[in-house]
């Protein structure tokens, strides 16, 4: 007669679980926020490829998270703000120097889906994982198209010559 033993090892979990609930908990905080404000809040790869898009998002381009994902990057913005980009992404990336949590501020345009553009003052901020290195690139963007309308309309005014005092000459 074979003896049949049993052996079990316990050990107490309740640390890590409460560590994942509390984590749990905080992304669920962090999406609602995100999905109740105004503002535009998309996280991205360093390649900028987004993997998260708030539904602000989606609700002025008109593009989910998975059609963004497919779209390169010049189908995406305006082709002066690609460059822009590219440019802030690469300056972000060789500055090792630069504080972590140091955001930078540019104009963007980005295209609609069906046509059309808009442009967002956009605040971009490099995320390090734990030991340092660059992650992916926080992008907060607020809707500036009305502005960006009145600033051309100033300008086009101003390049009127009876309205600017300065003498204008035109030779051909």
């Amino acid at each position: 007669g074979g003896e049949r033993r049993l052996i079990a090892i316990i050990r107490d979990v309740t640390a890590r679980r409460m560590a994942e609930a509390q984590v749990e908990q905080s992304e669920q905080t962090l999406r609602l926020i995100t999905d109740s404000v105004p503002d535009m809040v998309w996280l991205s790869d360093l390649d900028l490829v987004p993997v998260y898009i708030s539904p602000s998002v989606v609700r002025l381009r008109g593009y989910t998270l998975e059609e963004l994902q497919a779209l390169p990057l010049d189908r995406r913005l305006a082709p002066e703000s690609c460059t822009l980009v590219l440019g802030m992404r690469d300056q972000l990336l060789a500055d090792n120097g630069r504080d972590a949590r140091e955001p930078v501020t540019i104009d963007l345009e980005f295209c609609k889906k069906g046509g059309g553009t808009f442009w967002s003052e956009t605040i971009v901020t490099l995320i390090r994982d734990d030991a340092g290195r660059p992650a992916q690139i926080l992008a907060v963007g607020r809707d500036i198209t009305e502005r960006k309308i009145l600033e051309n309309q100033v300008r086009r005014l101003a390049s009127f010559p009876e309205l600017n005092p300065e003498p204008v000459v035109e030779i051909n």
